[in-house]
C-alpha cells in the first residue's frame, strides 16, 4: 500500500463519516446540549447587565438595560431557529386512503 492509496482511503472514509448521520448528530448535540449550556451562562450575565443599568446614566444605561440583553436574546433566538432549520425533519407516514375515506 502506497501513501497515495492510504490518503485516498482516508479521504473516502472521512467523506462517508461526515455525510448524513454525523452531521445530523452534531446539529442535534448543538441544539440539545451546547445551546442550553450557553443560555445558562448568558442568562445571569444579561440579568447582571440589567441590574447594573440601574446605576448607570445616559448611553450606558440604555446599553446595559436594553441593547445588550436584547442582542443576547436575539442571538440565541436566531441560533435556535437556525439549528431548527438544520435539523432533519421526520417524514410523516402516509395515512392509507381507506382510513380517511368517509364511511356511508
Amino acid at each position: 500500500m502506497t501513501i497515495e492509496d492510504f490518503k485516498q482511503q482516508m479521504a473516502a472514509s472521512l467523506e462517508d463519516f461526515l455525510s448524513g448521520t454525523a452531521k445530523d448528530a452534531l446539529v442535534a448535540a448543538l441544539k440539545s446540549t451546547v445551546l442550553p449550556a450557553l443560555k445558562e451562562v448568558a442568562t445571569p450575565f444579561a440579568d447582571k447587565l440589567k441590574a447594573d443599568a440601574a446605576t448607570e446614566q445616559g448611553w450606558s444605561k440604555f446599553r446595559d438595560g436594553v441593547f445588550l440583553p436584547t442582542a443576547i436574546s436575539i442571538a440565541f433566538w436566531g441560533i435556535d431557529k437556525l439549528l431548527d432549520n438544520m435539523t432533519p425533519k421526520e417524514t410523516p407516514t402516509e395515512i392509507p386512503e381507506e382510513a380517511t375515506a368517509p364511511t356511508a
